[in-house]
């Protein structure tokens, strides 16, 4: 082998490497666009979910207004499908309709203290299978807990199943002032 050879079989093994390093980077730039393409589709699902979720509010608050439906400002700026009402609105309210279903979702070790009477008690974790317990339109339904924690998220999963006249109590059980029985 001459000294041109050598020069051209040097030649090929640096074409070589450089043709292999230029696939390298071929498929690493295929993965990164294969990459943002998967993420821009997820982001686009995302922002088609949230558009859903903001035109069934929009919807319901429609539907609510046209039926007469009292709905707050605190409702409509946060989004909120239930009412917030404290004790003595509950009981106020309570007082003004003898319907309103009234749901105790906490546990039954903490229902044994007591419960608001002719309180349907279904622990929060027993919700989704019971539901179809609650009215899902036209009677008012007070929703409470121990504090309204758990309460506020029943009524938001309600809501979004198509549940009317939700009231979260503010405070929950521990809040309420008036009379208390012992479930039977």
């Amino acid at each position: 082998m001459d000294y041109m050879d050598y020069v051209l079989s040097a030649g090929l093994v640096v074409a070589c490497l450089l043709s292999i390093s230029a696939r390298r980077q071929a498929q690493q730039a295929q993965k990164g666009i294969d990459d943002a393409r998967a993420d821009t589709r997820r982001q686009a699902r995302n922002v088609a979910e949230a558009l859903r979720r903001e035109l069934f509010l929009v919807q319901q608050f429609m539907v609510r207004l046209v039926s007469g439906e009292e709905l707050t400002p605190e409702m409509v700026r946060e989004g909120l499908l239930w009412r917030e009402v404290n004790d003595q609105e509950a009981q106020d309210l309570m007082a003004a309709n003898p319907n309103f279903f009234v749901v105790d979702v906490r546990s039954p070790e903490e229902t044994a203290e007591g419960i608001i009477p002719g309180a349907l008690c279904i622990p929060v974790d027993e919700i989704a299978e019971r539901q179809e317990e609650i009215p899902k339109t036209g009677q008012p339904v007070l929703v409470y807990c121990a504090g309204g924690g758990r309460s506020l998220g029943v009524c938001e999963d309600l809501s979004h199943a198509g549940f009317e006249r939700l009231h979260n109590l503010n405070g929950g059980f521990m809040g309420w002032t008036g009379a208390v029985v012992k479930p039977s």
